[in-house]
């Protein structure tokens, strides 16, 4: 099926297989037809967290657009015919992770990509021989420990490419000697190479801060003389204050530039003969990337759901608004057959007529992807749902009646709560809180933005005394956390920029009889995870603990008198909130793994790993293993755990939701 006109951005999916097992590590039977007693730990499988394609790269080559997967495993490269509207062919990568840089040599034989996945001493440089597609995909070596982020191939058949690193090198893999070199570093302070194009003398080299904090560089533009060896910066100054170059295309003899900002960004056009020649303009939007240039246009993505489109003439930016059309987070760009064809990070390809200002949707499952659940970002339930979130999309879990309907969510829902009937949200990059009411609205929408430079949410809380939704959220360029107070019957957000401190990181919050619990990450002045209380009506801090462990923070919980805190690494604390003290310290990598996060169901408190899901002892805080081996596919590592109305207890086991019953006392 393909080619339908205004397709459902909702896809419904029917319930697998469910079961009720028993918490092997606790040495627990089954409930038996025969009238056994009920076991005290009870596991229920729900099936597939998070189905859909998702994307992170597309390029076109000809008439086909070569797709790369994102949290799939193994990661694929679809082949995607524009004209027939079909998947005509596949490769895989067992340790891929994702891609995000690919490129075809100019003979059309080869597919050169690479992967995200830069751990354990795997291959991240491969290729696909698009002459004899049902061959796997070549492993070409390793490029140090980058994650791959750009690649091109000049026209000799060299290929280009670098990623996240110190500073980021330039790396080339020449295919007449298949070795992989490192050729130098344009800027020691940046984070990463985030764009790379390739001409027959010169291979122009985008980086900046990404993920970097206060200390790194700004945008950084170079052109690398493939003769000499040596790097000559190019930019602009329009661009300099940007936080990155994010994207580069050829387009005859100019360089396009398309630039990331969370104040807003740029395009600039470089004449590739002169480059103090150049044209500059200026947009709201917080990146320029997914370009595409056709005749004297450029279209790009400005942000999700934003696509723009930029006169190569005039260099005036207007948006591209079709009736009826959310991409949403679009990670390439193809033109064929008189039309503009966008790959969406919702799971299609969206052909788009521009001067009929109409589109169609091709479901990339439907057209021959593989449908498989992604790594998840969190796992909330409450209203009689579960909702299991991935990457550009919400799995609504029905826990009724095992109905699954895919909400869309741009972006990454990082945390989420439920309460005061809705699911609050925290989207990155950059879209602040959103909400969803299962009662009144088909997808979710923007309950209220944060700062533009605060664009990574990690901790959405709900404090019931001030009814008040709290949310934490990173700078990820020049570092350091906010605190968002929203309250819903007001319509209205109060934000506390750094309450730790400049450039502090807050990764985790809890709320509790009208305070804010604050953990701690680091990039501060103050100890690493440290723990504070603030009101979160003023903004105040209150006290401030050192935990001494020196780790960030991953998750907390209340009970009673006492604040549970863990940190990475392993690292439990409690902490007495009427003496402002801590009094108990453990080691529970055995059961936490490097990461937990915590909840409380029933008056106890449960943590979970992707390795275990545990509980504690109220009394003298002593770990109790109640399912063990989850291996937990989250995303980022970042396990979660929820609690229903009810008490039941909802997370992942491999990547498969699973409800989780503990009618043990005490």
């Amino acid at each position: 099926m393909s080619n339908t006109p205004h397709l459902s951005r909702r896809h419904i999916l029917q319930l697998g297989t469910t079961g009720v097992l028993a918490a092997a590590a606790a040495g627990l039977s089954s409930a038996t037809a025969q009238g056994t007693p009920r076991p005290r730990v009870r596991e229920t499988d729900l099936g597939p967290g998070v189905v859909q394609f998702g994307s992170k790269s597309a390029y076109q080559f000809d008439d086909t657009i070569y797709i790369g997967s994102r949290n799939l495993e193994p990661m694929y490269i679809l082949a995607y015919h524009i004209p027939s509207a079909t998947v005509t062919g596949r490769t895989s990568v067992a340790d891929g992770r994702s891609t995000q840089a690919m490129a075809a040599d100019p003979t059309g034989r080869y597919l050169y990509f690479g992967t995200e996945n830069a751990a354990g001493g795997v291959p991240t440089l491969y290729r696909w021989d698009l002459k004899n597609p049902a061959a796997p995909a070549e492993a070409l070596g390793r490029a140090g420990d980058v994650r791959i982020w750009a690649l091109d191939v000049a026209p000799d058949g060299v290929v280009y490419f670098g990623g996240r690193e110190p500073g980021g090198n330039l790396w080339q893999f020449d295919p007449s000697t298949r070795e992989v070199t490192a050729l130098g570093i344009a800027e020691p302070t940046a984070t990463g190479a985030r764009a790379i194009v390739a001409t027959a003398t010169t291979v122009y080299f985008g980086a900046g801060n990404t993920l970097g904090g206060g200390q790194a560089s700004k945008a950084v533009l170079s052109a690398y003389d493939r003769s000499t060896g040596r790097f000559t910066s190019i930019l602009p100054a329009e661009l300099a204050e940007d936080d990155t170059v994010r994207e580069l295309r050829i387009h005859g003899d100019r360089l396009i530039v398309g630039t990331a900002n969370a104040t807003g960004s740029h395009i600039a056009v470089i004449d590739t003969t002169d480059p103090t020649s150049y044209r500059v303009v200026r947009h709201e939007g917080i990146t320029s990337k997914a370009m595409l240039a056709h005749d004297n246009d450029l279209y790009f993505l400005a942000g999700a759901g934003q696509a723009r489109v930029c006169s190569l003439t005039t260099m005036a930016v207007d948006p591209v608004v079709i009736d009826d059309l959310d991409v949403g987070e679009v990670w390439g760009m193809a033109y064929a057959e008189e039309r503009l064809h966008a790959v969406s990070a919702y799971g299609f390809v969206a052909h788009i007529d521009l001067p009929g200002r109409t589109a169609t949707r091709t479901d990339l499952i439907a057209a021959g992807a593989p449908s498989e659940p992604q790594l998840a970002m969190n796992v909330t339930a409450g209203g009689g749902y579960a909702f299991v979130s991935g990457n550009g999309a919400v799995a609504r879990h029905s826990l009724r009646t095992g109905e699954v309907v895919n909400l869309v969510a741009p972006g990454e829902t990082k945390d989420a709560t439920w309460a005061d009937r809705r699911l609050w949200m925290g989207q990155y990059s950059g879209l602040g809180l959103w909400s969803y009411d299962p009662a009144r609205q088909a997808d979710p929408a923007q309950a209220a933005p944060l700062p533009s430079k605060f664009n990574r949410p990690e901790c959405v809380t709900w404090d019931d005394d001030n009814k008040r939704v709290l949310v934490v959220a990173l700078a990820d360029a020049s570092g350091g956390s906010c605190l968002g107070a929203y309250d819903p019957a007001r319509d209205g957000m109060t934000v506390y920029e750094h309450p730790l401190g400049p450039g502090q990181s807050i990764p985790a919050i809890v709320a509790y009889r009208g305070l804010a619990y604050l953990g701690g990450g680091d990039g501060g002045s103050g100890p690493v995870g440290e723990i504070a209380a603030l009101d979160p009506m003023t903004g105040r801090v209150l006290w401030r603990v050192d935990p001494d462990h020196n780790a960030p923070v991953t998750g907390m919980a209340v009970r009673g008198r006492h604040l549970y805190v863990v940190l990475n690494n392993g690292g439990f604390r409690v902490v007495d909130l009427a003496r402002r003290t801590i009094v108990h310290r453990a080691d529970i990598t055995a059961q936490a793994a490097k990461r937990s996060n915590l909840v409380v169901a029933r008056d106890r408190v449960y943590g979970v790993s992707a390795k275990a899901l545990y509980r504690f002892d109220p009394r003298t805080f002593e770990v109790f293993v109640l399912a063990d081996g989850l291996d937990g596919a989250w995303y980022g590592g970042q396990p979660h755990v929820s609690a229903d109305e009810r008490g039941m207890l909802y997370t992942l086991r491999d990547r498969n939701l699973i409800r989780v019953e503990d009618s043990r006392r005490g």
